[in-house]
């Protein structure tokens, strides 16, 4: 046995190797546990989506969509439409554990100890554990993500065309994933293009032949028949300046509303800059990436295209490596000595309380409760055909007819919805029996009693609530006194 062969069997037997093992599968159990959590509006719509496709080529050329994240609907769409809605989780859930293992992978050159934290805070990430175990293009892309990540270092450190080929189809893959996969692969071109020792300018016009050119030629095909015509599915509209604040905070694990998330954003922007003044020092260049896939693209982005709808999921990938980067900054304190050291583990206990904190509050009431919501108003009903009222037409109709196909059925009942203000679904003089609001806030404590804009009077009869950083409350209201009305 040569030494190399020596030294990678003993560090496949050292401690630290198997504890990043059992890391992994804590985080996998954790991820498994949340995927099998209740389907929310966006992995509905994917599966819709996926239904009224007719061939596997019409996610391209026909599905203009910007809730079709290609991948998944393509999962979605071979899967078929009468699985488990955990079925459709599973690409994210592989993805997800993949993840851990990459983050580990990419902070390994720098030292044992970066690894092991790169590791555990990718396990405990609450952002992370929540977008690994959704039947979206989220978890995936974070996978190919680390996976050019970690392709780019083995190519800057040993130029090889058949991983330079690789990282091209890696990030075709991150494309097809979700298109915010451009931050990274915008910021890699820049970290590879820089000069270092011993590189020429022919083999950085190989590499961009080999590693960007085939990826960028593929987006530009993409964009040619797909997204320049993909239409805007909607979302709430609201200043765009919480949204930063929002992800700020998440990527120290902090909350998304209150006064607690701006402080927990004003500490994560603080780390942020310690961590890329101190975590990058000595490592060639490496600040050029992190400033760039976690600050400057997402921040131009939304300032030159002035959004609608900005949520946090959109700076994904900026957590991401922000993690990692805090991850490399806390190996590097933990190798300085025994004072740097303490206050590493220190951050480190911080940040994992946190997270801890949001991840149980997503294993706890999940994405919302909508199936017990509809088994509610289904056992609850008498009549045959039944008119539902609501505040959000598109949001409650699709979840509700989607558990529709989930519920105990003693007999069969069809239900229609209205909403106020609608000419297609008006809502009628008479009332209806049932009204459904939905709610974000996740303190949400609605009126016992409402009235429509007729005057009927409703009675609060249960809540579905929901954790996490997708879906909604609802409050269901049934009519007071309801009586129907005569044919």
């Amino acid at each position: 046995m040569n030494p190399a062969d020596t030294e990678k069997k003993s560090a496949r037997e050292s401690p630290v190797f198997l504890c990043s093992i059992l890391l992994i599968v804590f985080g996998a159990v954790i991820r498994a546990v949340a995927c099998t959590d209740q389907f929310w509006f966006d992995e509905i719509w994917s599966w819709a989506h996926a239904q009224d496709m007719q061939r596997a080529e019409d996610v391209i050329y026909r599905l203009r969509h910007d809730n079709n994240h290609f991948l998944n609907t393509w999962f979605i769409y071979f899967a078929g439409n009468d699985q488990h809605w955990s079925v459709y989780r599973l690409p994210a859930l592989v993805a997800g554990i993949g993840t851990a293992w990459l983050a580990g992978i990419a902070a390994r050159p720098y030292g044992r100890p970066h690894a092991v934290f790169a590791i555990v805070l990718t396990v405990f990430s609450f952002p992370m554990i929540q977008y690994s175990s959704e039947a979206r293009g989220y978890g995936l892309v974070m996978f190919f993500a680390l996976g050019s990540f970690v392709m780019m270092q083995k190519t800057l450190a040993r130029p090889s065309w058949w991983i330079e080929l690789g990282f091209s189809l890696v990030a075709i893959l991150g494309m097809l994933s979700h298109l915010t996969y451009g931050y990274c692969f915008l910021s890699l071109w820049l970290w590879s293009s820089l000069p270092r020792v011993g590189q020429s300018g022919r083999l950085i016009m190989r590499r961009w032949a080999l590693s960007f050119f085939p990826a960028t030629t593929f987006f530009l095909w993409l964009y040619w028949v797909n997204l320049q015509y993909a239409e805007i599915g909607g979302g709430d509209l609201g200043p765009l300046a919480p949204a930063f604040l929002q992800a700020l905070s998440l990527s120290v694990g902090g909350p998304v509303s209150g006064v607690m998330m701006s402080a927990m954003a004003l500490g994560a922007t603080a780390l942020l800059g310690v961590a890329i003044w101190l975590g990058s020092r000595g490592k060639e260049w490496l600040w050029t990436f992190f400033l760039g896939v976690v600050v400057v693209l997402p921040v131009f982005t939304v300032v030159a295209m002035q959004p609608e709808f900005l949520y946090p999921r959109y700076f994904l990938l900026a957590i991401v490596f922000f993690q990692l980067l805090v991850a490399i900054f806390l190996g590097d304190l933990f190798e300085r000595g025994r004072l740097a050291r303490r206050n590493g583990l220190i951050l480190l206990v911080t940040l994992l309380v946190f997270n801890g904190i949001g991840t149980a509050q997503l294993l706890q009431r999940g994405r919302g409760e909508y199936r017990e919501g509809v088994q509610f108003i289904y056992d609850q009903t008498r009549s045959s055909q039944t008119l539902i009222g609501t505040d959000q037409l598109l949001r409650n109709n699709l979840v509700f007819s989607y558990y529709q196909l989930w519920v105990e059925k003693r007999e069969a009942k069809q239900f229609a919805f209205c909403v106020a203000e609608s000419n297609d679904w008006p809502w009628p003089e008479t009332g209806v029996m049932w009204w459904i609001v939905h709610n974000f806030d996740r303190e949400f404590d609605p009126p016992k009693r409402r009235q429509d804009e007729f005057g009927h009077p409703y009675e609060l009869v249960r809540i579905c609530r929901y954790g996490g950083l997708s879906g909604w409350n609802w409050a269901i209201y049934r009519r007071l006194g309801w009586r129907r009305p005569m044919p």
